[in-house]
């Protein structure tokens, strides 16, 4: 399960022969050449849970564009899954007309809404806290693995969480913490994901 981390590339690149490190770009980033430097996997974040900064996240489409990024967050609405999937309609194109991956973040009330399987590479899991850690995100998440589709789930800040989204099969995730105190959460994070691949998960502890 990578763990995907808007800048703090200095300390990304200590950790670039880790197979579950990688960039999550946003609009918001600076010095993007340093990213595609460390030859580690890319994805593309929109930034909606702030505001949406069209000229920023279309400068980023482009600088993203040829590049074998893994995937790109199609822009959403918080918290809505019937205005997200209006906004998809409105964005998923533009996503397609740079040939980028894209990736549908899924929203509250997205279980009672058609998910369009066919356009997307990715499942991106947003929505509120009682909604992404419930039942019908977790049926979420294992049809869109049966699909074959890439699940990435975002706001995973805790232990617990990455216990139960590496259970479901999630493969990858992101989380504030990991950007703002880099030096401290990210090698811990690593290491638990390298205990969990190696079936070593009894030495593991902590919420």
């Amino acid at each position: 399960m990578i763990l995907l981390v808007s800048g703090a590339t200095a300390t990304i690149r200590n950790h670039a022969d880790d197979p579950n490190m990688g960039h999550l770009l946003t609009p918001g980033n600076g010095n993007t050449d340093s990213v595609w430097s460390t030859g580690l996997p890319v994805a593309g974040d929109n930034e909606c849970f702030n505001k949406l900064n069209k000229p920023a996240f279309v400068a980023m489409l482009k600088a993203m564009r040829g590049r074998g990024v893994l995937w790109v967050a199609c822009p959403d609405v918080v918290g809505d899954a019937r205005a997200t999937l209006l906004r998809f309609r409105l964005w998923a194109p533009v996503l397609e007309y740079y040939g980028l991956p894209i990736a549908l973040v899924a929203q509250d009330g997205q279980e009672n809404l058609p998910v369009p399987w066919e356009r997307i590479r990715c499942l991106f899991i947003g929505g509120s806290t009682e909604w992404k850690l419930g039942y019908h995100t977790a049926r979420l998440i294992i049809e869109a693995k049966r699909r074959g589709k890439w699940v990435h789930v975002g706001r995973v800040n805790t232990q617990g969480r990455e216990r139960l989204f590496d259970a479901l099969g999630a493969d990858s995730t992101d989380g504030s913490a990991y950007s703002m105190f880099s030096d401290t959460y990210i090698p811990g994070a690593l290491a638990r994901r390298e205990l969990r691949q190696t079936g070593m998960e009894h030495l593991l502890c902590g919420d």
